[in-house]
Order: structure tokens, then C-alpha cells, then sequence
């Protein structure tokens, strides 16, 4: 039963496969031609070009996800730096008066209640 099963799966494999290869099988010799002629082989080679090509997991499509993959680790590594360098800035301006007092200046705009703050832009040329 099994062997009847299989040789209906390849039957139109094969009618196929003489139907393309009725001119070239002259110039084939004999010793190729009973391995492509080969059961085993052509079901091994279908399977082949499916799971390469045809299958939800090909090629393409992993090497898609891989190429997803690495870019989501960079953006990981990215943020994990300027996570990093977040808390740094963070441990400097709660503890540095100094500091915290010229990011203030610089960044807000912040005065002393005696002070005038001018801002100067450079024109475009």
C-alpha cells in the first residue's frame, strides 16, 4: 500500500520531468540518467527545492528575520548606552550644584534675580 502510495506521488513527477527532458536525454549518459530517473532522488530533490524556497522557513525569509534581528539588537545596544549615559548625567546633577546650576543656565535660560540673560543668534549667511 505504502509502495503504491509513493509511486502515485511521483508519477506526475515524473510525466513532468519527460515531458522536459525529451530532447535532452540523448545528450544525458546512461549513468546520470538512472539517478535522475531515481525515485528516491527526484522526491529527495523536490524535497530540497522546497524547503529552500517554497517553505514558510526558506532562505528569504530567514534571512530577512536575521537581518531584523540584528537590527533590533543594534537599537538594544543604542538605548542601552544612552540609558547609561542618562543615569550618569542623572547621579551628576543631583549631586554638583555646579553643575545642575550651569545646565540650567544653558539649557532654560534660568537667571539670578539680578541678572539680564542676551541671547545672541549668528546670522545665516
Amino acid at each position: 500500500m505504502l509502495k503504491r502510495w509513493f509511486a502515485s506521488l511521483t508519477e506526475p513527477i515524473q510525466a513532468l520531468w519527460l515531458r522536459l527532458t525529451l530532447g535532452v536525454q540523448r545528450r544525458i549518459p546512461a549513468r546520470y540518467r538512472r539517478l535522475l530517473w531515481n525515485r528516491y532522488a527526484l522526491v529527495l530533490a523536490y524535497m530540497v527545492i522546497y524547503l529552500l524556497f517554497l517553505d514558510k522557513y526558506d532562505l528569504l525569509s530567514r534571512g530577512k528575520r536575521m537581518a531584523r534581528i540584528h537590527q533590533l539588537e543594534q537599537e538594544q545596544r543604542f538605548y542601552t548606552r544612552d540609558i547609561e549615559r542618562l543615569r550618569k548625567e542623572q547621579h551628576i546633577l543631583q549631586h554638583d550644584l555646579a553643575q545642575l546650576e550651569q545646565v540650567a543656565r544653558s539649557s532654560y535660560y534660568m537667571k539670578r534675580p539680578d541678572e539680564d540673560v542676551y541671547l545672541v543668534e549668528a546670522v545665516p549667511q
